[in-house]
């Protein structure tokens, strides 16, 4: 699975693992909002009609001083082709300040000892992605 890995400005010393996304456009359904995301921030274009249905959501709640945000996210999953190339190079100036690379993972390497994630479900929500894609 490709994640991306960076840091949250407002936390700039932890650095941590996360999948391509981001938030909707008003009158944007979720489906076309993925398919933007993967194309502004990894430079893949993939086919709507390719994405599998939702295989997880839920919600992140982050909270620093005088600050709340609260994430509700929809995943999907679409097999892209073998030695598809990846750029970060349309990203906005707030992504590229916090990216700083990317990688294919797997949902074991995604749970090895020392790999921070934002979020402990990632890699069960990436075997359902796998499942998706498979079937």
């Amino acid at each position: 699975m490709l994640m991306l890995h960076g840091r949250d400005l407002l936390r700039p010393r932890g650095k941590f693992w996360f999948t391509v996304g981001g938030a909707a456009h008003e009158g944007e359904t979720l489906p076309a909002a993925a398919v933007r995301e993967m194309h502004e921030e990894v430079g893949i274009t993939i086919d709507q009609a390719l994405l599998s249905q939702p295989v997880h959501e839920m919600c992140i709640v982050n909270a620093v001083p005088g600050l709340r945000i609260v994430q509700d996210q929809t995943f999907y999953a679409v097999a892209v082709p073998a030695g598809v190339r990846v750029s970060l190079d349309g990203m906005g100036w707030l992504e590229r300040s916090t990216v700083d690379k990317y990688a294919w993972l797997t949902p074991e390497e995604l749970e090895a000892d020392g790999l921070v994630r934002t979020d402990r479900r990632l890699p069960d929500v990436l075997r359902r992605a796998v499942a998706a894609v498979r079937a």
